[in-house]
C-alpha cells in the first residue's frame, strides 16, 4: 500500500513537471514567433523605405541626364557651323594613294 502511495506521488509529481515543461516550451515558442514576426515585419519597413528612397534617387538621376542632355547635346548644324564657316572646311579630304585604297578612277587605269 504504501509503496502505491509513493508511485502515485511520483507518478503525479512527474506528470506535474511533464506539463511544466511543456508549458514552458510553448511560451518559449510564442515569444520566439512573436520576436520573428517582430523583425520581419520591420525588415520589411527598412527594404520599403530602402525602395522609395532608390526609386527617388533614380528620378532624380534622370530629371539630371535629362537636362545634362539637352545641355550637351547639338544639331548637325550647329557642329557644322561651329567647325567653320567656309564651305571648304566642312568637305571631307581626299584619300592620299599612298594608303592603299583602290579607287574607281585608279581601277579604270588598269
Amino acid at each position: 500500500m504504501e509503496h502505491d502511495k509513493k508511485l502515485t506521488r511520483v507518478e503525479g509529481e512527474m506528470s506535474e513537471v511533464f506539463k511544466r515543461k511543456v508549458e514552458q516550451k510553448e511560451e518559449k515558442l510564442r515569444q520566439t514567433e512573436l520576436s520573428l514576426g517582430r523583425k520581419i515585419e520591420r525588415e520589411f519597413a527598412e527594404i520599403t523605405a530602402a525602395k522609395e528612397e532608390l526609386n527617388a534617387r533614380r528620378e532624380e538621376f534622370l530629371r539630371e541626364k535629362k537636362i545634362w542632355e539637352k545641355e550637351k547635346s547639338a544639331s548637325v548644324g550647329d557642329l557644322l557651323n561651329e567647325g567653320g564657316a567656309e564651305k571648304g572646311d566642312r568637305d571631307f579630304p581626299e584619300v592620299p594613294k599612298n594608303w592603299g585604297f583602290m579607287t574607281l578612277r585608279r581601277n579604270k587605269k588598269k
